[in-house]
């Protein structure tokens, strides 16, 4: 049985170095100060799941300050266990974990910029996972932020049927997460 811990700044700073350098390219994955700062500030989890004391993933996770929106800023599985199903047993104990939010958000790599073919599959699958078998709903409008396109996915009643306030939670996430020149210069949303 999966069960999860919540981590404190050190122990999230193990999990950045030994797991994060890996399982996320150079580009998407912001300095570790900002990552303390932000879990300092108390508006940003980081849990880690688990299995008779064997690790199953990791998710980081960033809220707005009205703490009625989550963004999942970093989610991944252990590498060699991915594809069996742990994936949609973590994603649902985080959103089991923020219920009492109105939305959980969620990036995923952009498909229609792609390196080749094989990583535009790679990210098909990926939206196709987060909709299919996580029952993420895929919003209107896409962004880009520090030079990477993401589609953008919500969770929740109200991301599903309001995708302006998907927009608005979003924005509040990263006014927070960012600093303001930051926000202004590299985050972008397109429709």
């Amino acid at each position: 049985m999966c069960n999860y811990k919540r981590m404190t700044v050190e122990e999230t700073l193990e999990i950045y170095e030994t797991y994060m350098r890996k399982d996320f390219p150079p580009i998407e994955l912001k300095p570790f100060s900002h990552i303390e700062r932000m879990m300092n500030l108390g508006l940003y989890d980081s849990f880690v799941f688990y299995e008779e004391n064997r690790l199953i993933g990791y998710a980081l996770c960033s809220e707005n300050k009205n703490r009625d929106a989550v963004l999942t800023d970093y989610f991944a599985i252990a590498a060699d266990i991915r594809g069996k199903g742990y994936g949609q047993k973590v994603l649902a104990m985080l959103w089991e974990i923020y219920r009492e939010h109105d939305m959980v958000i969620l990036e995923s790599e952009n498909p229609d910029f792609f390196e080749d073919e094989q990583d535009r599959e790679k990210k098909l699958r990926r939206v196709r996972f987060y909709e299919e078998k996580c029952g993420m709903t895929k919003c209107d409008f896409t962004t880009r932020l520090f030079g990477v396109e993401y589609v953008i996915m919500a969770k929740g009643c109200r991301a599903e049927a309001d995708s302006a306030l998907v927009v608005q939670k979003l924005k509040e996430i990263y006014q927070v997460l960012v600093k303001p020149e930051a926000y202004r210069q590299h985050f972008l949303i397109r429709r």
